[in-house]
């Protein structure tokens, strides 16, 4: 957190006021923030909703552009907020969002799986891309995201009822108003998980689970995508030389395409075991 509170005063476009919500962390998060002039606001951890926290903050908030940062989520270099906000003057683009890179210490696994979704290349999604691009037409990432203040409200802000994803349907809303979504790779920030077997098996069936509970999303095209994931992470590691990391990401795609299918099918599934494959057990209380 401190590392994160440090660079945005590094900024060349500084954030008027820094707004931190806190789920009862058992660190010194809350002191830290405080000795660096951050506002903190809390919420108990078991109502802990990603959009619902996110909404929290943007309530108080007083700027006319809400930035969104996850507290893990570091600028890379003092131009990343000044990339990520000056899009915004096109009345046309309705929220941003910045790349994720792994640094160099991180698992080769960690570094392909934010290439493959954040490549170095701006793109600009809008109704138009759907029938191409299918649900990826309303991808963003909230860990760096940002958005004028007035069409976040007037678009319900993130929906504060569902485990995960709440920034991929707050993206339909976007694109359904008739703006567009620009990922703006030049906005970097460091950013990456080294995930578990079982965390990743959780992490998808939480996004299953999403899916299962939005029809339009199901409708959307997204078959053909972990296939393509898969080919181009072998042709990385063959490229890289790394052939023993082949077989554990077989056993990472494996996992997620469980996960996943498991959480599509959440409804089939007793309540305490939703909890045990849930990163979020107390959604399901």
């Amino acid at each position: 957190m401190g590392d994160l509170l440090v660079s945005l005063k590094q900024q060349t476009l500084r954030p008027r006021e820094v707004i931190i919500v806190d789920s009862e962390s058992n660190d010194a998060t809350v002191e830290i923030a405080q000795s660096l002039g951050s506002r903190v606001i809390r919420i108990k951890r078991e109502k802990f909703r990603h959009g619902l926290a996110r909404n929290m903050g943007a309530e108080i908030a007083q700027g006319s552009i809400i930035v969104f940062l996850t507290q893990d989520a570091i600028p890379e270099g003092p131009h990343t907020m000044e990339r990520l906000i000056l899009p915004l003057n096109d009345p046309g683009i309705g929220v941003t969002y910045g790349r994720q890179v792994a640094p160099g210490g991180a698992p080769l696994l960690e570094k392909f799986f934010r290439q493959f979704n954040y490549p170095p290349v701006s793109v600009e999604k809008g109704g138009n891309n759907v029938k191409s691009l299918g649900v990826k037409a309303f991808f963003l990432s909230n860990v760096c995201s940002a958005v004028r203040r007035e069409l976040f409200w007037s678009l319900g802000g993130f929906p504060t009822d569902v485990i995960v994803s709440e920034d991929l349907l707050f993206g339909v809303k976007v694109i359904k108003s008739g703006h567009k979504i620009l990922y703006v790779a030049e906005a970097k920030v460091i950013h990456w998980h080294d995930y578990s077997l079982g965390e990743l098996l959780r992490r998808y069936f939480d996004i299953g689970v999403v899916f299962a509970q939005h029809k339009f999303l199901r409708d959307l095209r997204v078959k053909g995508e972990g296939g393509r994931y898969a080919i181009e992470l072998l042709r990385f590691l063959a490229q890289k030389g790394a052939y023993g990391h082949i077989f554990r990401a077989l056993l990472e795609i494996g996992i997620r395409g469980l996960g996943f299918y498991l959480g599509r099918h959440y409804q089939l599934l007793p309540k305490f075991l939703r909890k045990k494959l849930s990163r979020h057990p107390s959604y399901w209380s």
